[in-house]
């Protein structure tokens, strides 16, 4: 990481990241199928990062994300961190809603 990582800053944790700013992604829904899409991740050691959580602010440069998936990679050693670029708030009010911003698929 330390060779190609960059800063990073996760929930107010400062560390090194692998960013990916065009990722793919497989979204499934129960009822609706599956669609690959275009996502920012940013690839951490899971030691560095244990409490990042869903909604947490990142701050990449001068770049504002939030967290909207975490994802284990293989053994756990590393995680994917699903970024958005804002609160996620459903079509008709609070609750959960999936890493798609700006609606349902």
């Amino acid at each position: 990481m330390a060779d190609m990582g960059i800063a990073i800053n996760v929930g107010g944790v400062a560390g090194i990241g692998l960013l990916d700013e065009a990722d793919e992604i497989l979204v499934q829904d129960q009822t609706r199928g599956a669609v690959i899409v275009t996502m920012t991740t940013l690839t951490v050691r899971t030691s560095d990062f244990p409490s990042a959580a869903v909604d947490a602010a990142v701050v990449i440069g001068t770049n504002n994300f939030t967290v909207r998936e975490r994802l284990r990679q293989g053994d756990g050693g590393l995680t994917k961190l699903v970024l958005g670029s804002g609160p996620v708030v459903p079509p008709g009010g609070p609750g959960p809603q999936n890493i798609l911003d700006g609606g349902t698929f």
